[in-house]
C-alpha cells in the first residue's frame, strides 16, 4: 500500500510536534508551590493577583529543586502556621510542607482574609530560604540552618527578619488591593 502525500504530511506534522513537546515543556516552569485543598487554593490564587511579593515567593520558588505542599493542620506551639522544619528527598526534588491551621484562620472563600494571605507569604518566605540553599537536605540541615540564620521569637519558635517583613508586606498590598477594587 501506498501513502499518499497527505498522509506523509500528516505524520511528518505529527512527528514534528512530538519532537517539540519536550522542549516546549522544559520551557514551562513547573509550579512548585501547591496547595492541598481548595480553600487554601483560593487564597493563593488571590495572593497571587494582588501581591507582587507574594507572586515573587512562587516565583522565587519555582527556580529551585523544591515543592512545596501547603496543607491545612496543626503546629507545634499552637501557632496559626509554620513551614514544617523537615525536608523529604525525592528524586531530584526536596519537599517541604507548610501547615495553616484551619481553626485559627478564616478561609473564607467570598474574602479573602489578608492577615491569612500574610501567614503564607511568610512562611513561603520561610520555604524559600531553605531551597536557596541546594545542600539544606536533612531535617538536621534545616534545623541547623534556623539556629545559625534565625531568632527565637517566643518559646520554640525561630523566626528571620525577612520572613515577618514578607508576611507584613503581603498583608499589605493584599489590602490595599481588596481596597481599591472595592473603589472601583
Amino acid at each position: 500500500m501506498r501513502s499518499t502525500p497527505l498522509q506523509v504530511s500528516t505524520l511528518t506534522l505529527a512527528v514534528m510536534l512530538a519532537s517539540r513537546a519536550p522542549e516546549a515543556e522544559s520551557q514551562t516552569p513547573m509550579n512548585r508551590v501547591r496547595a492541598t485543598s481548595a480553600a487554601i487554593a483560593n487564597e493563593v490564587a488571590h495572593a497571587r493577583q494582588w501581591s507582587p511579593t507574594f507572586q515573587a515567593l512562587i516565583d522565587a520558588i519555582n527556580a529551585t529543586d523544591g515543592l512545596v505542599y501547603i496543607e491545612e493542620g496543626e503546629c507545634r506551639g499552637h501557632v496559626r502556621a509554620c513551614l514544617v522544619h523537615a525536608v523529604t528527598v525525592a528524586g531530584p526534588h526536596r519537599l517541604l510542607h507548610i501547615k495553616i491551621d484551619p481553626r485559627r484562620n478564616n478561609f473564607d472563600t467570598r474574602d479573602v482574609d489578608p492577615d491569612v494571605v500574610g501567614l503564607l507569604g511568610h512562611e513561603l518566605q520561610h520555604a524559600a530560604e531553605v531551597l536557596r540553599d541546594p545542600h539544606l537536605r536533612t531535617n538536621a540541615d534545616i534545623a541547623n540552618f534556623y539556629m545559625r540564620e534565625g531568632t527565637f521569637s517566643t518559646g520554640t519558635v525561630i523566626e528571620t527578619l525577612e520572613a515577618e517583613r514578607a508576611g507584613v508586606v503581603i498583608a499589605d498590598e493584599v489590602r490595599r488591593a481588596r481596597k481599591n477594587r472595592l473603589n472601583h
